[in-house]
């Protein structure tokens, strides 16, 4: 009798013991519980493995914001800022629409807003170096909307943003007399219409 006693009491140990190995800590912090644990949620939980699940996320994260930054930097480096400047011997095609080159898809340096050639009154010769104007209102009035330098070949050009809205009016200027655009535009593809075939060239005075 004593020796099934003695039995009972050992395997009744043996029992509390492997429970422990199955059955949580209780904790409030985590200095209840051992060195590769946390507390979580009232109990000790092993932090090895959360904390590589939360490894491998935040590596997740950071490529996927890596690739992010990458695509917004191809998008931002993907054609060139251009803007003709007074004096610059660049350009090329005098007269022709710029527009069908300078467009997205296309293999270019840059993506133009507005473009355009200004000749002198025989249509034949270019004028360089003028200012081109955009209003908001007829001759000259309302807001100044943009300031475009033409360059030393008789082409104006360029990639910043521009917001036509339901239309600008242009003016040309050399600095001591202006010209103004009787109509408004909601285009910057000046040569597309002044090509002597739809409207006259831009000339200037």
């Amino acid at each position: 009798m004593e020796l099934k006693k003695i039995v009972l009491w050992i395997g009744l140990i043996l029992f509390m013991s492997c429970s422990d190995l199955f059955i949580n800590e209780e904790c409030e912090s985590n200095l209840d519980c051992d060195i590769d644990e946390v507390c979580e949620n009232g109990e000790c939980e092993n932090s090895i493995e959360s904390n590589g699940i939360d490894e491998e996320l935040d590596d997740d994260e950071d490529d996927d914001s890596d690739d992010d930054d990458a695509d917004d930097d191809s998008d931002e480096n993907e054609y060139e800022q251009m803007n003709s400047e007074n004096g610059e011997m660049e350009s090329h095609y005098l007269g022709q629409n710029c527009m069908n080159c300078h467009t997205i898809g296309e293999t270019v340096e840059g993506i133009f807003t507005t473009a355009g050639s200004v000749y002198q009154t025989d249509l034949i010769t270019s004028y360089p170096n003028l200012t081109i104007n955009l209003y908001s209102e007829i001759n000259g009035g309302g807001e100044l909307i943009k300031i475009i330098n033409g360059d030393g070949l008789g082409n104006f050009y360029s990639t910043d943003s521009i917001e036509f809205g339901s239309g600008v009016y242009p003016a040309i200027t050399d600095g001591s007399s202006i010209k103004y655009m009787p109509q408004l535009t909601t285009s910057g593809s000046c040569n597309s219409c002044h090509n002597n075939t739809i409207t006259s060239k831009i000339f200037f005075p």
